[in-house]
């Protein structure tokens, strides 16, 4: 996954929708940006910064 998804919730949705991941939900959490998805069974969850867009933290589930 990019290092650098975006700066708003629209951008990092449309970088992992681009990428081919579903978007389920997309919220701020503790001034992130928090966005849970899944791809080919495999769910997880990604925390962006948005004042530089980078992931910060990523989760998996499978």
């Amino acid at each position: 996954m990019d290092s650098v998804l975006g700066t708003t919730m629209q951008e990092v949705q449309a970088s992992l929708a681009a990428m081919g991941y579903e978007v389920r939900k997309a919220e701020m959490e503790d001034g992130m940006i928090e966005v849970y998805f899944v791809r080919d069974r495999e769910r997880g969850e990604v925390y962006v910064n948005p004042q530089t867009g980078a992931v910060t933290k990523l989760k998996l589930k499978s």
